[in-house]
């Protein structure tokens, strides 16, 4: 996955990537995945048995199907983009760390200076059902400072769970202000992922913060594409990606799965057309069993960044619920539908130029579904194009974010 831009010389600096997920997860014993395992597949028996016996879909809990080390993969695949792109080939020593829980102190001490630390994209500013922003970001403002590192921000966004995917005029408090006056203002390179962020910003801040997109938009470099889609053979293929990985989330799951199970039912039979499932979250693994007990059926991707990503470029179309699921797509270009459980999904398809091809998560817009892909494989070559267009579009303030990133680290672009 070659970057997009030229090598840098090796300083002896230290990088920190900050993300959601940026560590390397722990891999757990032997044993201890095969009681994890025994116990997710209890459940899943248990609601393929409910659909043998009722013919409907019964309600899942999503820590029924989780485990402690499962990742979300569109998080790694910020961290690990911004990470190649930033110190390609090792240049520069790395250290990877998650977000820490609110009030953590001293966790950069075992580390050398100097430090810079680059909070990795995805939804960092994190505001609760009633606006506030999350504690977290207060407290790492303060340990950045207490540290004295050099730090920035690449990519990130306003993430907000709610129970509809429409965001409120946000307005935040006084202590929320200084808060994100001290993240962006002292920061030595600043960039957001879509213009929502970018004018929560403004409002809060004063202050005018790139917009660069989501770094995951880059795995592939778009400079070197070109919009015209491969041909898959006689039989359509089409991808789904569904969100199935927090309490919040599998609310909307639950209450749409019946809607989409008729859409897909419909659309298989009159697109003739075979499915791909894409595990974003393993959690996710499940649904694409219960899905065949209607008849729909999956070829399954997961496992890692590389093998979604190869997936992708498989597809004719794809109907993305998991956010980074739309954004890997469209690193292939590939024709899409987002299924928008919360707003920032809004905020993708309105960077990307093609607001009509978001969908609300809900039962009643469901029913457009079949409609909708039907169009978007119509508008296929016109779609493709704009996608790339766009990830071309949002490639100079991300090279350019990218270039004060290195400068930061005593490296040339």
């Amino acid at each position: 996955m070659s970057p997009p831009f030229s090598s840098p010389q090796f300083v002896p600096q230290t990088l920190v990537a900050y993300g959601a997920a940026a560590e390397r997860p722990a891999r757990p014993s032997t044993a201890w995945r095969l009681r994890e395992w025994a116990r997710r597949e209890f459940y899943a028996q248990r609601a393929l048995a409910a659909i043998r016996r009722t013919g409907h879909l019964p309600a899942l809990v999503y820590h029924d199907h989780s485990c402690d080390w499962f990742v979300n993969h569109g998080d790694v695949a910020i961290a690990d983009t911004l990470v190649n792109h930033v110190v390609p080939r090792g240049r520069v020593h790395v250290e990877r760390r998650n977000w820490r829980p609110a009030g953590s102190t001293g966790w950069l001490d075992e580390m050398t200076t100097p430090l810079t630390i680059m909070v990795c994209g995805g939804g960092y500013v994190f505001l609760d059902a009633a606006g506030k922003l999350s504690p977290r970001l207060a407290s790492d403002l303060a340990e950045f400072r207490r540290k004295g590192a050099a730090f920035g921000l690449v990519g990130v966004g306003v993430n907000q769970l709610t129970e509809n995917a429409t965001r409120r005029d946000l307005q935040p408090d006084a202590g929320d202000m200084d808060t994100l006056l001290g993240l962006f203002g002292e920061a030595a390179f600043a960039s957001v992922r879509d213009t929502a962020t970018q004018e929560y910003i403004r409002r809060a801040t004063g202050l005018e913060i790139p917009l660069s997109g989501d770094p995951a938009l880059f795995m592939l470099d778009p400079d070197h594409q070109t919009a015209q889609r491969p041909h898959h053979g006689q039989r359509l293929q089409v991808g789904l990606s569904l969100p199935f990985h927090g309490a919040v989330v599998d609310r909307h799951l639950n209450r749409c799965l019946p809607a989409i199970v008729a859409a897909l039912r419909e659309t298989q039979v009159s697109l003739n057309c075979d499915f791909h499932y894409f595990a974003h979250f393993d959690s996710e693994h499940v649904l694409p069993r219960l899905l065949a007990q209607f008849g729909l059926h999956f070829t399954v991707h997961g496992g890692s960044v590389p093998a979604l990503l190869q997936g992708y470029g498989q597809l004719d179309a794809h109907i993305g619920g998991m956010l980074h699921s739309c954004i890997l797509a469209t690193n292939h270009n590939v024709p899409l539908i987002g299924l928008a459980y919360d707003a920032k999904h809004a905020g993708l398809f309105n960077v990307l130029g093609l607001p009509e091809q978001k969908l609300d998560m809900d039962p009643d817009a469901l029913r457009e579904l079949p409609a909708l892909l039907s169009s978007t494989l119509q508008r296929g070559n016109f779609i493709a194009a704009q996608l790339l267009r766009a990830r071309r579009s949002l490639l100079v303030p991300y090279r350019q974010v990218i270039a004060k990133a290195q400068a930061q680290l005593g490296v040339q672009p």
